[in-house]
């Protein structure tokens, strides 16, 4: 049986209109009901997998922990959600809780860019974990993954699933950013992990996962 590891992004918990700002370890925010459709149409596309599902787990936060929750329940997923520290999302310091324009002004233009398009951490900002931490926990997760045949399915948010890209193509300058209700798919072979799909949209994971049926 083929080893995959579904990594998601949880869903939306801004609605529209709504000011957006920062949300880390310290913002506990529950899902918006869009968000709550976005896992649910995650869960509908991955229900042909339903079976093969080996192990469901999630950072603490509302968020994510709602998300994978709702995501079992479409796809008929009978499995306990198992809460995982290592997926909880970074706490951004003194850039938690504000706007992108509030970030600006504070650490500059520069700075907000490098993060968001190169995964590069702002000097004098520390982050929590730090990257040496997020590296092991990455690495240590995807490790006990690559030991599971059949399908894993793992939710959490941005900062947390950037750096196991970087884990698993760490030559590469992409950012691996994940939108909101998004998911990247990896397959474990010749002891390696590869990326079949990253920061995919609920059609264009159905049309890999049609192309890769359960065995």
């Amino acid at each position: 049986m083929r080893c995959l590891a579904l990594l998601c992004r949880h869903g939306n918990t801004f609605n529209s209109g709504e000011m957006v700002f920062m949300v880390g370890a310290r913002e506990d925010l529950p899902l918006t009901d869009y968000g709550r459709t976005q896992a649910s149409q995650m869960g509908e596309v991955v229900k042909s997998w339903a079976p093969m599902v080996v192990a469901v787990l999630a950072g603490p936060l509302q968020r994510t922990s709602q998300y994978a929750s709702v995501l079992c329940s479409a796809a008929g997923i009978h499995r306990h959600v198992v809460i995982d520290e290592r997926l909880l999302e970074f706490d951004y310091g003194p850039w938690s809780g504000l706007s992108s324009d509030e970030i600006t002004q504070l650490s500059g233009e520069e700075a907000l860019r490098r993060w968001q398009e190169e995964s590069i951490r702002p000097p004098g900002i520390s982050f929590v974990p730090d990257e040496v931490t997020v590296r092991h926990q990455s690495e240590d997760l995807l490790k006990e993954l690559s030991r599971q045949e059949g399908m894993s399915i793992v939710v959490s948010s941005n900062g947390r699933l950037r750096e196991l890209g970087k884990c698993v193509m760490p030559q590469s300058k992409d950012p691996f950013r994940v939108r909101t209700g998004a998911a990247c798919l990896l397959e474990y072979a010749n002891s390696s992990w590869n990326i079949l799909g990253w920061d995919l949209p609920v059609h264009d994971l159905r049309r890999i996962l049609e192309l890769n049926p359960p065995e």
